[in-house]
C-alpha cells in the first residue's frame, strides 16, 4: 500500500502536476496570483494536513488548486455518485478523492475520512458551495464542512478564488480567461468549549466567506 502511494505522488508531482498546468496556461487563459500565499500554506502544512477551500466556478477548477500548490500532492472531494461515471469515474477512484455521501451518517463518514488524510499530514481540498455553477461571479451559500474539520483537527485553511474575466486583447476582441487568486492562510480557533463550538464554526465560516466575497467583488 505504501509503495502504490509513493508511485501516485511521484506521478502526481512528475507527470499529473507539470501536465496541468500546461493546459490552463495554454488552453484556458487562466492567471495564478498569490502563489506567495501558497508557499506559506505548504510550510504550516510540512508535517500535518491542511484544507483548502475553492469557489466551484469552472469545471477545472480542481486544477487551479493543483497549479497554485504543486508539487504537494492534493486530496480532492466529490460526490459519491461522480465515482459511477464511466472514466471520470475511474480517475476519481485512482486518486484516492473522499466521496461525499448524502443521507444518514454521510457528514460523519466524510468527517471521519477526511480527520485520517489530515492526520496522515496531507491536504484536501474542499468546496464549501457544494454545487457548480459554471462563470459565477459570486458566492453561493457555504456549508460548514470544511470549517468544522478545521476546528476539530486545528489544521489551516487556505482559500482560493476564482473570478471569470474577460480581457481586451491586441486585435481588439474580447476573451473570457480566468483570475485565480491564493489567498492568506487562515487559523481556526483554538478548540472551543462545548456551548462554543457551532459559534466557532460558524465564524470561521464567515470570515473565509467575507475573504472570498471581498475578492471577488473587487475584481467584478
Amino acid at each position: 500500500m505504501r509503495l502504490w502511494s509513493s508511485i501516485k505522488d511521484n506521478i502526481f508531482r512528475f507527470a499529473f502536476g507539470p501536465a496541468t498546468v500546461g493546459v490552463l496556461r495554454l488552453l484556458t487563459r487562466v492567471r495564478l496570483i498569490g502563489r506567495s500565499n501558497a508557499m506559506r500554506f505548504r510550510g504550516l502544512t510540512k508535517h500535518r494536513g491542511g484544507i483548502v477551500v475553492c469557489n466551484h466556478t469552472h469545471y477545472l477548477d480542481s486544477a487551479f488548486a493543483v497549479w497554485a500548490l504543486w508539487p504537494r500532492r492534493l486530496w480532492f472531494t466529490s460526490q459519491a455518485q461522480n465515482f459511477s461515471l464511466p472514466v471520470a469515474g475511474r480517475i476519481l477512484s485512482f486518486w484516492d478523492v473522499v466521496g461525499v455521501v448524502s443521507g444518514e451518517g454521510g457528514k460523519e463518514l466524510f468527517n471521519a475520512q477526511v480527520g485520517v488524510l489530515l492526520h496522515e499530514g496531507k491536504s484536501v481540498v474542499i468546496y464549501p458551495e457544494g454545487n457548480l455553477r459554471s462563470f459565477e461571479k459570486e458566492l453561493q451559500p457555504f456549508h460548514k464542512g470544511a470549517f468544522h474539520v478545521a476546528i476539530t483537527e486545528q489544521v489551516p485553511i487556505l482559500p482560493i478564488v476564482a473570478v471569470p474575466e474577460t480581457r481586451k486583447m491586441w486585435w481588439g476582441d474580447l476573451r473570457r480567461g480566468m483570475r485565480v487568486e491564493v489567498l492568506p492562510p487562515v487559523y481556526p480557533p483554538s478548540y472551543p468549549a462545548e456551548d462554543e463550538y457551532v459559534a466557532a464554526v460558524t465564524a470561521l465560516r464567515d470570515q473565509v466567506f467575507q475573504m472570498m466575497s471581498t475578492r471577488m467583488a473587487a475584481e467584478n
